[in-house]
């Protein structure tokens, strides 16, 4: 359950996220009656319901996804990410920054939808809105796809625009970078209430990580966390690294979450359709969510 604490705190109401979200849309003399003061938006009153480890904030929260090399499964933690969140009652969008290579819409099957992306936003050919694409199969998700073009100019006030108006809009939004140390992403990125390294556990990967890291700290980019991905237990019994603690002490950043290889995952992708419940992939993504929140859910690996 989540619980809201009304007005002049004499009246506490509890439900469920889900039930809010129903009731968000369509029944504003409910939160009338019991004093809510409503200002600004019926989006800023759900913000008022996060629950996390039995305090209540109000916020919306921006995570940035990057890591230091391609090939991670940077846009596959982003989009499952978002799933996760989205599923835990969240409304929840994704801003694709990867320039010239666009695939969330390919991983959500929408392809046919996208009639804009934020390319077109940056450059005055469409409004921030017109960009958001909802993702059928996923209610409380949305995408905001990068450009395909290679030529697309980058514009960093533009992007740290765009994600201040989303931030009224949504309860996360999740930027999906490119890899690397491109310094106009990371510029544009320090507003970022959390920067999210994916890294998978490969010496390779992990000193590049390591690298990109100190390059955030240099912009003032600290509240740093680790996802370490594609996890099999054959990194272990090959000898590719020692532990997953190595992971974490090689890279310097403190883990947040741990993914396993997961067929259901690849299955997910552009089939138009959630992530199967229970999956060890899904199960991760949940646990991480859990974190963000403030919970203490377990680490554990198969």
């Amino acid at each position: 359950m989540c619980f809201v604490k009304i007005a002049n705190n004499k009246h506490v109401k509890s439900f469920t996220l889900h039930d809010f979200n129903n009731r968000m849309e369509n029944h504003f003399d409910f939160f009338a009656f019991y004093g809510i003061i409503y200002n600004e938006s019926l989006k800023k009153c759900k913000k008022f319901l996060l629950y996390t480890g039995g305090e209540i904030n109000s916020m919306s929260e921006v995570i940035a996804v990057t890591s230091g090399k391609g090939g991670t499964g940077k846009s596959t933690v982003c989009a499952g990410l978002g799933n996760a969140l989205a599923n835990s009652g969240f409304s929840v969008v994704i801003l694709e920054l990867d320039f010239g290579f666009r695939c969330l819409d390919l991983f959500f099957g929408i392809s046919s939808q996208v009639r804009s992306d934020i390319s077109d936003y940056m450059s005055g050919r469409c409004r921030l809105k017109e960009c958001v694409n909802k993702i059928p199969a996923v209610p409380g998700l949305s995408i905001i796809c990068a450009p395909a073009d290679f030529s697309a100019e980058f514009d960093c006030e533009k992007i740290a625009e765009a994600v201040s108006q989303l931030k009224n809009l949504y309860d996360f939004v999740l930027i999906d970078t490119g890899a690397g140390a491109d310094k106009r992403v990371i510029r544009a990125l320090k507003e970022a209430d959390r920067i999210f390294f994916v890294v998978t556990p490969d010496n390779i990967c992990i000193r590049d990580v390591s690298r990109l890291s100190d390059e955030f700290y240099r912009y003032g980019c600290d509240n740093q966390r680790l996802v370490i991905n594609r996890v099999h237990k054959k990194y272990i019994d090959y000898g590719i690294v020692d532990n997953l603690d190595t992971v974490i002490d090689k890279s310097g950043i403190q883990l947040i979450g741990v993914v396993p290889e997961d067929n259901a995952l690849t299955l997910f992708y552009g089939k138009s359709a959630g992530i199967s419940d229970g999956s060890p992939g899904y199960n991760a993504f949940m646990a991480i969510v859990r974190r963000i929140c403030g919970e203490n859910a377990p680490l554990t690996i198969k």
